[in-house]
């Protein structure tokens, strides 16, 4: 059970969210932080360099999220990851396998 966010806003209506909902919401927060930046645990995120490389290199990047996202509790497999690129924004599509089915996540 976590409390429920809204791209990155802690929903006010006593919003919670369970099972795989909350999986998903915990990887995206995950995915959406840079290493270093949570102060709790700084090694969790994203490297900077990683993302910050030009030209970009898009395997490591594939590689650092699937283990980002394989180091969240409740997470069992990533069954799909797409990678969009362009000159400004990367954006991460990835399904997740949980203990009750697959969800997916938009970064």
């Amino acid at each position: 059970m976590d409390f429920a966010i809204d791209r990155r806003t802690l929903i006010r209506t006593g919003g919670m969210v369970y099972g795989l909902e909350a999986v998903a919401q915990r990887v995206f927060l995950r995915l959406s932080r840079l290493q270093g930046e949570w102060f709790l645990d700084l090694d969790s995120g994203l490297p900077l360099d990683v993302l910050g490389s030009r030209p970009l290199r898009i395997e490591r990047l594939r590689s650092q999220i699937r283990a980002e996202t394989m180091d969240v509790v409740g997470v069992f497999d990533v069954t799909r990851l797409d990678i969009s690129v362009d000159d400004r924004s990367v954006s991460v599509s990835i399904s997740i396998r949980g203990e009750t089915g697959v969800i997916g996540v938009m970064v």
